[in-house]
């Protein structure tokens, strides 16, 4: 455990446990067969993760893109 940021392993349970129940729903609902199946649950899921907002107001995909993913499925549609 580093002592130096012991206050950030607090977060790091709790959006594992959001992670978790959330994985948990989509399997209830999906009830996933196959190998493939269980896999596309899992990407949901990470997907879900990546577009949640931070305590900084932002997600990770607006960190990493710069805009929502709302805004990048416009610009795919526009540009279609």
């Amino acid at each position: 455990i580093p002592a130096e940021a012991h206050w950030q392993l607090g977060k790091v349970e709790r959006h594992g446990d959001l992670f978790k129940s959330k994985f948990r729903k989509i399997i209830q609902e999906v009830g996933p067969t196959s190998k493939t199946e269980w896999m596309e649950c899992l990407i949901t899921c990470l997907e879900w993760k990546s577009r949640t907002v931070r305590t900084t107001g932002v997600s990770a995909m607006m960190m990493v893109f710069g805009v929502s993913s709302l805004m990048l499925t416009m610009m795919q549609q526009i540009g279609n």
